[in-house]
């Protein structure tokens, strides 16, 4: 076989391979579960609302009165629910997941030195922390999820929660939950 015909069938059966695993994987991903929590975490963790009984006015119901409860490590938590807070950012599939980052003044180039992830269907929270130094960070993000939630310090422990910070902020700590200040088993930084 010449020398030009066979460089054409290599390209060729190349060129099938390359079209036929991208069809497989775009044709993978359409039916695939595009969860990232394993099927073991999601049957663990199933958020339910719940509204507070007004017997003793006939108000309607504000958002802030209402409480979420969330399963977490040790059963459920009541928490304040802000699953419709003007600040919270739904993803772009439907029930995925909630997100809400550092407040910034408007207009400001600055840029979030943490986000909040809350996934409903797991009901677990993803802290990302963007910026060093991560401990004051992180406790800049437990107090807002605090607040956020209405929820005390000591129950914070009690979320079902990672707390991550990217390889290219901290290459050391880029492969841990770091948890939450305070809470037993989370990595301890100054001044917590």
């Amino acid at each position: 076989m010449k020398p030009l015909n066979t460089l054409l069938l290599a390209l060729a059966t190349l060129l099938l391979i390359v079209l036929g695993g991208g069809l497989y994987f775009i044709s993978s991903n359409k039916t695939s579960d595009t969860s990232v929590i394993p099927v073991s975490l999601s049957s663990l963790f199933t958020p339910t609302r719940t509204t507070p009984n007004n017997s003793q006015n006939n108000q309607t119901t504000q958002a802030s009165s209402t409480t979420f409860e969330l399963k977490g490590v040790d059963g459920m938590l009541p928490a304040r629910d802000f699953l419709s807070d003007q600040d919270i950012a739904s993803s772009t599939e439907l029930g995925s997941f909630l997100y809400w980052a550092e407040t910034l003044t408007e207009g400001s180039s600055k840029t979030p030195s943490y986000e909040i992830y809350f996934l409903e269907k797991d009901s677990l929270f993803i802290v990302v922390l963007l910026q060093e130094p991560i401990g004051e960070v992180r406790r800049s993000a437990t107090n807002a999820l605090v607040e956020k939630l209405g929820i005390n310090q000591e129950d914070v422990c009690k979320l079902s929660a990672e707390v991550n910070v990217p390889y290219y902020v901290n290459e050391f700590y880029s492969a841990q939950n770091l948890g939450f200040p305070n809470c037993e088993g989370s990595v301890k930084f100054s001044g917590d």
